[in-house]
């Protein structure tokens, strides 16, 4: 969980003093107000008392969509997880998978889910698969078998572009608010919204042009601004009660790695690689036991540890108790014989990569 701290920023208006609190989220300091962890809290909320929720999630191309997408999956069965101890797995989507989506969801397995389906837009082309979807979707909790809690992210480019009954949510999040949009917006929330509206949509200009959005915080002077992209982008919440602006990562600025939101969808490495015959040649080359601790130390340097619990222990040891009283590192180097001669790969090795 991300370190929490208050800093004050004081200003007045009229009479009164209004001070607006940021917090740090790991070493990044944001507005309170705009905490995108709030508002998943109150998805995971729902679903404690509701078996199916629903999500969309709406903007133009380029805009980071699918990007948030994972990054709230990832929130939202970490908050769950811990907050109610309701475990969930996550799925990502294809076109061809959503086309067969009853065969699709038949063939999960039988525990609770949040289903991704990226860019489902093209639905609107496919009346014939419309009614289809609409029951499957309705008897989703039900169809592995087993109840389960279900919670569905839709991915679309315009709140008014997908049938009326499929952009049926329980929540929705905004990326963008496009000029066409802006009408579908007002009938949707309520023009009493309209200057919140316009707000976020010249804030996602800015963020679009200008790499930066910034908010006014009661005087001319004063502004918070982030950075687009570095780590955070602009969304609009509504839970279909109020609207209000947050503002998120991705996934991986989160956590580096997550091995619930790894299975979601099989991947391949650069250049089409299985990780299994990935794994096959490393293992054949260097054999299996150097294969799995080359592993272990590549995962070691991008944050992630799974060396097994004694050595954390060690680690740990070392890095809070001892700290101050630990040798020169090349003196332990040398105790323990460890070299560290330069090494080349020989030919052998990489003559099968070109």
């Amino acid at each position: 969980m991300s370190q929490t701290e208050t800093r004050l920023i004081e200003y007045k208006s009229g009479n009164i003093s209004k001070i607006p609190t940021t917090i740090l989220w790991k070493d990044t300091r944001m507005l309170r107000a705009h905490s995108v962890r709030a508002s998943v809290k109150e998805i995971v909320r729902m679903v404690q008392s509701l078996d199916v929720v629903k999500v969309n999630i709406i903007g133009v191309m380029g805009t980071g969509k699918t990007t948030f997408g994972l990054a709230l999956g990832h929130m939202i069965h970490q908050i769950s997880e811990k907050e109610y101890k309701v475990p969930f797995a996550i799925k990502e989507f294809t076109r061809t998978e959503l086309e067969n989506l009853r065969n699709t969801i038949t063939n999960l397995e039988p525990v609770n889910h949040i289903l991704i389906f990226d860019d489902v837009s093209f639905l609107t082309e496919r009346k014939d698969r419309m009614n289809e979807m609409k029951q499957t979707i309705t008897e989703v909790r039900h169809l592995t078998g087993v109840d389960t809690k279900v919670i569905i992210l839709f991915i679309f480019h315009y709140t008014l572009g997908m049938q009326k009954y499929l952009r049926q949510s329980n929540f929705s999040y905004y990326t963008s608010i496009g000029s066409s949009e802006m009408d579908n917006m007002l009938k949707i929330v309520g023009v009493h919204y309209a200057k919140l509206l316009y707000k976020f949509q010249k804030l996602c200009n800015n963020a679009l042009t200008k790499n930066h959005f910034s908010f006014n915080l009661g005087s001319k002077s004063k502004y918070f601004t982030y950075k687009y992209r570095d780590p955070f982008i602009p969304l609009l919440f509504s839970n279909t009660d109020i609207l209000k602006i947050v503002v998120s990562p991705k996934r991986e600025w989160i956590d580096t790695f997550c091995a619930v939101c790894t299975k979601s969808k099989e991947r391949t490495l650069k250049g089409g690689v299985s990780v299994e015959n990935f794994a096959k040649d490393l293992e054949h080359k260097f054999g299996v036991q150097i294969a799995r601790n080359a592993i272990r130390i590549k995962l070691f340097q991008n944050g992630l540890n799974v060396y097994p619990k004694t050595i954390k222990y060690a680690l740990t040891y070392m890095d809070k108790y001892v700290k101050d009283k630990l040798p020169n590192l090349q003196q332990l180097a040398d105790h323990y014989n460890f070299s560290n001669d330069k090494t080349l790969l020989s030919a052998k090795y990489t003559k099968d990569l070109k």
